[in-house]
């Protein structure tokens, strides 16, 4: 059962890991993100390497304790970084490095030292009364005690910082109870190596506690890995619809963006992976060809499309649509006529100065577009060829 549940979360850990990856590269200047993508990728490889606590070499026994040790010390950096407030002194992370540093070396000194049989179930009570082998269970299991004590404290900060958001109390609430969870089970740990070590004719009793102190731990794995990775799955679930609301609007806005694009070839811009800078580049040259187009836009058609759609009854909004797609595409056709305007229409703009707002006027025109008739409007711009 514990081997199922280990195999889940290292899965769960591993998608986190690639999900925090992608969201590291959209935001590679957020600290805070990457020292979290940190924690999960680190404990994602250290659970893939214990799914079967009981088949461990010695090699493997010292690269999850060090990979824990790196989690740990991550979720410091983590907490410490998001609980900073500008005017306050930078997190002091190197003193925190230099102790998981010193406790890796005391781990790797004291693998070396214990006998060869040991070194893989080097953690175990059985082999507590060595004392290499307790002073490796007493530094690691002391550390990490430590983190989870200031995990909880940090935890309890941050949940009074964010009272509106439910998304992260809850998140914070999980972490928090898994880092209790944790410290539990290694308080029982390290009271039963002192038994083994100060009483080795004891050890045999103490023994069966491993499997016990297992449990606790691989469900406090399972509460982090709930707890930390629900904000990333809410994200990814609302990034999700926002992806695919602007792959409607991209698609919406593609038949001007056509259109402008065959009369100014040059205002291709920079092609993006993914939907959302794509979006918004195809945005962008849209505004261009609009800008492009300056000198080619007739009053007249503006003054026909308007009455003819006060004619017919339409709100304001939907006026101001139908005018601009007519100026458009008289304009286009002057383009490619070559003809000027001595005195044209402005260029049509969303008047926004909001950025998103612009460009969902920019969609709605590239629907309006796309919906409109293809004939070229009336009154179409006689002035002076370009030459």
């Amino acid at each position: 059962m514990i081997t199922y549940l280990c195999g889940a979360v290292a899965a769960g850990l591993c998608v986190g890991a690639l999900m925090l990856a992608w969201a590291v590269m959209q935001h590679p200047h957020d600290r805070v993100l990457r020292y979290f993508a940190l924690v999960i990728t680190l404990l994602a490889v250290q659970q893939v390497l214990v799914i079967d606590e009981y088949s461990t070499s010695a090699f493997t026994r010292l690269a999850t304790n060090v990979l824990g040790l790196g989690a740990a010390f991550g979720k410091v950096c983590f907490f410490r970084t998001a609980l900073w407030r500008t005017g306050h002194p930078q997190p002091r992370l190197r003193r925190e490095l230099a102790v998981v540093v010193a406790v890796s070396c005391v781990e790797v000194v004291c693998l070396l030292l214990a006998p060869a049989e040991v070194r893989p179930a080097i953690g175990q009570p059985r082999n507590g009364h060595l004392p290499e082998a307790f002073v490796f269970e007493l530094v690691t299991t002391g550390y990490l005690a430590s983190v989870s004590c200031r995990v909880i404290w940090w935890c309890w900060r941050l949940l009074r910082q964010l009272q509106a958001n439910r998304i992260y109390r809850v998140s914070l609430f999980l972490v928090g109870l898994a880092s209790a969870v944790s410290l539990a089970a290694g308080v029982l740990d390290i009271g039963t190596h002192l038994v083994a070590f100060l009483r080795p004719a004891h050890a045999a009793a103490v023994q069966p506690f491993y499997t016990f102190i297992y449990v606790p731990v691989a469900i406090g794995f399972a509460i982090f890995f709930i707890g930390a990775m629900l904000p990333v799955a809410v994200e990814t679930l609302f990034a999700i619809r926002v992806a695919a609301a602007q792959w409607a609007e991209y698609r919406a806005m593609g038949h001007l963006w056509s259109e402008l694009l065959a009369e100014f070839p040059h205002i291709r811009l920079r092609r993006y992976v993914g939907i959302h800078r794509s979006y918004y580049s195809r945005g962008n040259g849209i505004r261009d060809g609009l800008v492009l187009l300056k000198q080619y836009y007739d009053r007249r058609v503006a003054n026909a499309a308007l009455a003819a759609s006060q004619a017919r009854g339409e709100p304001p909004a939907v006026q101001s649509l139908i005018v601009t797609v007519a100026l458009v595409r008289a304009a286009l056709e002057a383009h490619r006529l070559g003809q000027t305007q001595d005195d044209p229409h402005p260029v049509p703009t969303s008047g926004s100065a909001d950025w998103a707002t612009d460009t969902a006027w920019i969609v709605q025109l590239g629907r309006a577009f796309a919906g409109s008739s293809q004939a070229v409007p009336p009154a179409l711009p006689t002035g002076t060829p370009q030459h």
